[in-house]
């Protein structure tokens, strides 16, 4: 008993010294500062103690790609311009603005599609693309036009105003609009081509190309688990899309297999953008799928781009072994994992996968398959898609190893939500319930249509 009062009190004696040294060192003015962890996470150096104003670094480059896609500036003018605007906000100068400080650039973005639904018809909903139901996945037929020879099928992307209020979201939607406007004005074809959005009463639509098959849905009816060609032909995707949006300066937070879908050819793109920001160098949201969080993203320490390095580890690694590295039943213990970098390999990961994984599930950032998709192209893994001068430019011209038929589409066979999905997740049919609050966040989705149901 004497031995561990006699312990208590030598702790105690050593925190009151601690606690007395950190007061001293203070009044002396020394200051503390964590170690950069990242090369991209660097900022203006003339910022001290930064005022909000000055700070939102973020917010002046949105509202300047925002100014750039209302005046309809081109792919390549849009590239170059951001470029030149980010190297003005590191060194801490002013953007430029609208003309006459002129507000409310967001109002005039384009992009915006008929509410005139009259001559459409649905084809079924894919799903709830999220837990909280706030995003429904609708397939719409539409008819032959002046503009489409025969009839054909598009994705519409409806979102619940009151869901997005009562989550907090809608600012998600409106980030999520301004980074489909800007991938439509700087397409990919890694990237499902964004066709513009309206709003009805109760809900915002995205209408988006039309897709074969989900890529989570080909590889759990088809076994493709361990596929070593389909894993390198896909990922090679992902990377390549998610170097497009770096260099819009777009970071992406979520992509999974869920979130990648497959075209009638069999080419990969990438669907889902609820996550995805433009920033800087550096964002402080947590977001994303849990199983899927980097560790500095589990310590709220701020992330940035090579956040989604990060991404691509865990879902290559989920290509081969059909489950997360860092999977637990707990989430606390999940996270501690992951903040460990603790993981292990199956046999079904091969020893060239499992030396790109490496690279990637890295705890330091910085050290986080430096270079992006460059230095990812000389992997021997990637070889077969980037030789033979280490770029992907032969990948656009590969065929894929999966070409889905007719019978994969969504007319068919992609598996449809039933009516009990969707009353659970969804909700029942809105007509008994009132429209939710007018928000001026609205008014960039252009006017209300009358109509919130397809024919």
């Amino acid at each position: 008993m004497n031995l561990i009062v006699a312990l208590l009190v030598v702790a105690l004696c050593l925190t009151l010294c601690s606690v007395l040294l950190l007061l001293v060192l203070m009044l002396r003015g020394v200051r503390f500062s964590l170690p950069g962890i990242s090369a991209s996470a660097i900022w203006p150096s003339r910022v001290e103690r930064p005022t909000l104003e000055d700070a939102d670094y973020n917010g002046q480059l949105q509202k300047f790609v925002r100014q750039q896609l209302s005046q309809g500036v081109s792919a390549a003018c849009l590239l170059d311009s951001v470029a030149d605007v980010v190297a003005l906000i590191r060194k801490g100068e002013r953007v430029p603005g609208p003309e006459d400080g002129r507000e409310g650039v967001s109002d005039l973005l384009p992009g915006l599609v008929s509410t005139d639904f009259s001559m459409l018809r649905a084809r079924g909903c894919l799903g709830i693309l999220d837990n909280s139901g706030v995003t429904r996945i609708d397939l719409v037929e539409h008819p032959p036009d002046e503009v489409l020879p025969e009839a054909e099928l598009f994705t519409w992307k409806t979102v619940s105003k009151a869901k997005l209020i009562k989550e907090g979201k809608v600012k998600t939607a409106k980030a999520e609009r301004l980074t489909l406007l800007t991938t439509s004005c700087c397409p990919s074809p890694f990237i499902l081509r964004y066709l513009g959005c309206c709003q009805t009463p109760r809900y915002l639509r995205f209408r988006m190309e039309g897709f074969a098959a989900s890529l989570h849905h080909i590889y759990q009816r088809d076994r493709l688990y361990g596929s070593e060609p389909h894993a390198r032909y896909y990922m090679a995707s992902v990377v390549c899309a998610l170097q497009h949006l770096h260099n819009l300066h777009i970071v992406l937070r979520c992509v999974k297999p869920e979130d990648c879908v497959l075209t009638f050819q069999g080419k990969l793109q990438l669907f889902d953008f609820h996550f995805s920001k433009i920033i800087v160098n550096k964002t402080w949201t947590t977001c994303g799928t849990p199983e899927y969080f980097a560790p500095e993203v589990v310590g709220m320490a701020g992330h940035s781009f090579d956040y989604d390095w990060w991404i691509v580890g865990i879902m290559m690694y989920e290509l081969f072994a059909e489950a997360s590295p860092f999977a637990e039943p707990n989430m606390m213990d999940t996270y501690r994992r992951i903040t460990k970098c603790q993981y292990t390999f199956p046999k079904s990961v091969p020893s060239s996968a499992r030396n790109v994984i490496r690279k990637l599930l890295v705890k330091n950032p910085s050290k986080r398959a430096p270079g992006g998709a460059k230095s990812l192209a000389k992997q021997s893994f990637f070889r077969p898609v980037s030789a033979p001068k280490d770029t992907w430019d032969c990948l656009r011209k590969m065929e894929p190893p999966f070409t889905p038929s007719y019978a994969d589409g969504p007319f068919t066979d992609i598996q449809k939500a039933s009516d009990e999905d969707l009353a659970e997740c969804w909700g029942a049919q809105t007509g008994s319930e009132d429209p939710p609050p007018v928000q001026d966040e609205w008014e960039q989705f252009g006017p209300i249509g009358p109509h919130d149901e397809f024919p």
